[in-house]
């Protein structure tokens, strides 16, 4: 009877996961359901998961933009797709490496002096914002100032 038993495994059940509504999806992800896709394509490419379950790359781009959109609780974001919390912080975690492994495709600074003036150039008569090269959408990020001379950066440029 003991070798009948070891050969039955419990069967697995997964949470249904919560598609989000056509109405709701861009106010959720902050994208449109197309860029999403291109973002998973991207940044994670093919899904390569063979376990029953297993998150789509859409799905954890999806997750990923959630929780850095609206930064909270991982336990919200869970509840909200329908994923476990700890599934939530491997899918946060994943998703950060694999865009980090291409911010040099993406994220360029100026390489010479003369790309710097003309990009300041560009903010200052666009937008009339002095002393500017670029910006980055991600008011999370906290960018510390120089130690010294923080408060003069920009005055060198003017000469």
């Amino acid at each position: 009877m003991a070798q009948f038993m070891l050969h039955i495994r419990r069967r697995k059940i997964y949470k249904a996961r919560r598609p989000a509504g056509a109405s709701t999806y861009k106010a959720m992800y902050r994208f449109e359901e197309d860029n999403v896709e291109y973002l998973a394509d991207v940044f994670l490419g093919e899904n390569n998961e063979r376990r029953g379950g297993a998150l789509t790359p859409k799905q954890k781009i999806q997750i990923f933009l959630r929780y850095v959109g609206d930064p909270g609780f991982q336990v919200g974001v869970g509840e909200d797709s329908g994923t476990h919390q700890s599934s939530i912080s491997r899918t946060v975690k994943f998703v950060s490496e694999k865009i980090y492994e291409k911010v040099n495709q993406w994220i360029q600074f100026p390489a010479e002096q003369a790309e710097t003036d003309a990009a300041r150039h560009q903010w200052q008569e666009a937008f009339n914002f002095p002393f500017v090269i670029g910006a980055l959408d991600c008011t999370q990020i906290k960018i510390k100032k120089p130690l010294e001379h923080g408060d003069d950066a920009g005055s060198s440029l003017l000469q």
